[in-house]
């Protein structure tokens, strides 16, 4: 499970050209990872 977290939490993390021009596959990854996070924590 810690690989797995790790390796969205990797995914989150895009170039600075993902920051300025957010695609939307980034956007919907990054909201899906962050679900997962919160769900690991509760």
């Amino acid at each position: 499970m810690k690989e797995s977290v790790s390796k969205d939490v990797i995914a989150v993390k895009s170039p600075a050209n993902d920051v300025n021009f957010p695609n939307i596959e980034s956007i919907l990854n990054y909201k899906i990872c962050y679900i997962r996070f919160i769900k690991m924590i509760r």
